[in-house]
């Protein structure tokens, strides 16, 4: 999901790359993670999950903003006028609050 929604709107060339390669990053670092403090793996997995779904529903039905966002960052680097707008970083927030409750909900009853 996450591939889906955020790859197609980044430019070719190095942002792609590093888009790409988020989720199989915070893979190795929640498996990392889980490793090391002996946690279990369906909560590891749970939070895993949670994040990713967090950022596709927290941009969902933004693709033309973060098309003309993600292009802009490539082509000019980071600077205010390729700021996120309002509305997205408010649905982002609500996605967050939505999400968060409901994994703990989830992780209570898998432990």
């Amino acid at each position: 999901m996450f591939w889906a929604c955020f790859v197609p709107v980044t430019p070719k060339g190095r942002l792609r790359i590093q888009i790409s390669l988020m989720p199989v990053l915070m893979a190795g670092l929640f498996t990392l993670n889980s490793v090391a403090k002996g946690a279990n793996s369906e909560v590891s997995l749970t939070f895993y999950s949670s994040v990713i779904l967090l950022f596709v529903l927290g941009f969902l039905g933004r693709r033309r903003e973060l098309r003309v966002k993600f292009h802009d960052l490539a082509a000019h680097g980071e600077r205010p006028e390729n700021r996120l707008s309002a509305g997205a970083w408010v649905q982002f927030a609500v996605s967050a609050v939505v999400l968060c409750p409901l994994t703990v909900w989830i992780i209570s009853g898998a432990s």
